[in-house]
């Protein structure tokens, strides 16, 4: 498979942290996860660490993770997570 880069260009790194959002009708998620993986049509799989939705920048609802997330490369910044 080829190299696949994120936002920034940069080589995407399995074990890195990665987030990324969306935006849609009002709603909006952002996901914080560790890349584990490439899919065979290129996108990242991401162990979710930590999600958060928002209604018209009203938060929604909390998701502490432990979902699975595919994602095109494109759309992921690296994260550096305080501990």
């Amino acid at each position: 498979m080829t190299e696949v880069n994120d936002a920034l260009d940069n080589p995407i790194v399995i074990g890195n942290v990665y987030g990324y959002s969306t935006s849609k009708g009002g709603w909006a998620r952002t996901v914080v996860g560790v890349a584990v993986g490439i899919t065979p049509t290129g996108r990242v799989s991401l162990n979710v660490t930590r999600a958060q939705t928002f209604l018209y920048g009203e938060k929604s609802d909390y998701n502490p993770g432990g979902e699975k997330s595919h994602i095109r490369s494109h759309m992921l910044f690296p994260v550096q997570v305080q501990p």
